[in-house]
């Protein structure tokens, strides 16, 4: 029995952990809208990716596409 829960524990905690990641993966750009990869990566590089799937959760990096220089 206490095998069962270790083991109910540690998928628990994995499942927890990795929330965020697998939330940030499959979100999709609001229509209008564009993934700002520079900004991003840049943020992905210094502050590390649990503030990237927090900030890309949020919206912060999607930004407005410019119809007048779009091809």
């Amino acid at each position: 029995m206490e095998l069962l829960l270790t083991i109910g524990m540690i998928i628990g905690a994995y499942i927890l952990c990795h929330l965020d990641e697998w939330r940030s993966d499959n979100r999709m750009t609001p229509p209008g809208y564009e993934h700002d990869y520079n900004k991003a990566n840049y943020d992905l590089v210094t502050k590390g990716k649990q503030y990237y799937y927090q900030q890309h959760l949020q919206g912060k990096y999607d930004k407005k596409i410019d119809d007048k220089n779009k091809h």
